[in-house]
This record gives C-alpha cells, sequence and structure tokens, in this order.
C-alpha cells in the first residue's frame, strides 16, 4: 500500500536543517575568528628622501701676499771719536850733566841739566828744577836733503847791533838737523860772512825757533840753510 508523504512536513525539515547548518557555521566561524589572531591593519607609511646636498664649491685661491718692502740699510754709525788726551807737558831741555853722573864730593863746578845737546842758557836753572828726559828711542840715521824742507814758521833774525851801525850787509850758511816733526836738534855754522859782525850768533838764534814740514822720509835729515841779512829788510 502506497502512503503519500505530507509535503509540508517535509519541507519544515529541510528548513530546519538549512538553518541549523548555517547558524553551526556562522557559530564556527565566529569561533575561528576570535581564535585566529586579528589581520594587522595596512599601514601605509610615507618615507621622504632629502636630495643629497650639493658639492661644496672649489676652494677659493689664497689672495697672495703683498711682499715686504725691502728695507732701507740702516745707517751705519758715526765712528766713535775719541777725545785727544791732554798731552803730557813736554821737559825742558837744559844744558848740563845729569844729577847722577855728578860725584856729590867733587870739587869741580859743573852746570847741572838733562842733556849736552842744547845750548847754554844765559841764566842760571836750579838743579832741583831740572826734570830728566825721556829716553830717546833708537831712531833712523839722518839723511842729508838737497834743499831745505817747507818752512811752517819762522821769525826774521835780529840784525846784529855793530853790523848796522856799520852799515854792514852779510850771509850765513848754517847746517841743521831737524827731527822727524820738522823741529830744529841741531844747528851749525858753515860760514859767515863777514866774520866777527855777529851774523852767525843771530841765524842760530832766529833758526833754532823754525819750524819746518815733517820730512817724507819718516826720519830726521840734515840740510844746508842760507840765512841773508840786508838793511833794506
Amino acid at each position: 500500500m502506497y502512503i503519500e508523504p505530507d509535503p509540508p512536513r517535509r519541507s519544515r525539515f529541510v528548513i530546519a536543517t538549512i538553518v541549523v547548518s548555517v547558524l553551526f557555521h556562522v557559530g564556527v566561524s565566529a569561533g575561528l575568528s576570535e581564535m585566529s589572531p586579528p589581520k594587522p591593519k595596512a599601514v601605509s607609511y610615507h618615507v621622504a628622501f632629502d636630495p643629497p646636498p650639493p658639492p661644496p664649491p672649489p676652494p677659493m685661491p689664497e689672495p697672495e701676499k703683498p711682499k715686504p718692502k725691502p728695507k732701507a740699510p740702516e745707517p751705519e754709525p758715526a765712528p766713535k771719536v775719541e777725545e785727544p788726551s791732554k798731552a803730557a807737558e813736554p821737559v825742558k831741555e837744559v844744558f848740563g850733566v845729569t844729577k847722577d853722573s855728578v860725584a856729590e864730593d867733587s870739587s869741580f863746578a859743573v852746570r847741572v841739566g838733562n842733556t849736552l845737546m842744547a845750548e847754554q842758557e844765559q841764566t842760571f836753572t836750579d838743579p832741583a828744577k831740572v826734570k830728566t828726559l825721556a829716553p830717546v828711542a833708537e831712531k833712523k840715521p839722518a839723511v842729508k836733503v838737497a834743499s831745505p824742507p817747507r818752512l811752517r814758521s819762522s821769525d826774521a833774525p835780529n840784525y846784529p847791533p855793530m853790523a848796522r851801525e856799520s852799515g854792514r850787509e852779510g850771509r850765513v850758511v848754517l847746517r841743521v838737523l831737524i827731527d822727524e816733526n820738522g823741529r830744529v836738534r841741531e844747528l851749525k855754522v858753515i860760514s859767515e860772512d863777514p866774520p866777527e859782525m855777529g851774523f852767525g850768533d843771530a841765524a842760530m838764534a832766529a833758526v833754532r825757533r823754525w819750524v819746518y814740514a815733517a820730512p817724507d822720509t819718516g826720519s830726521e835729515v840734515w840740510f844746508f840753510q842760507p840765512v841773508r841779512f840786508s838793511l833794506e829788510n
């Protein structure tokens, strides 16, 4: 016997099954979603890249340093001039023998001096005032010259009174020795014309005070010096 199923009941069963199945899947999906870690949210980052710095400019050339100006040469200091020291006062030449050569108990009366090369004075010099001359250094031998050197200072000789009263003129030739400074050291009458009228003594007295130019030889020189006496002068 055939029994036809009830259609409405079957439909309800099918619908209920579908609903239960859907709910089951939804529940399973919800549980799974709770159990699984949440998906990270996508985050977008914007990274800004700065442009590379421009290359440094080339170094500027250093300006040339000005060359130092040459210094003007410093003036040399003036040579120091030493003040001339005061020259020692020259010792006066006194005709006579030295004190050391005179014996105290000598019975001879002699003049005490410091040289025998000077003329004998008319006045007496106290031996206590006679100073010893400095020792004379060894000198070159005297040289004869043909003519008298140039005179630096001179004065005219005194005219002998006897010759002036008699109206006589004269001429004397002297042999003169001068040192390296031009000062007269020795005199000697070579000729006297006319003789015994006083021309020789007057010429020697004058020439002894004359000063000549220093000889070029650097040593003593001797020469003949004529001296003329004239009434016109």
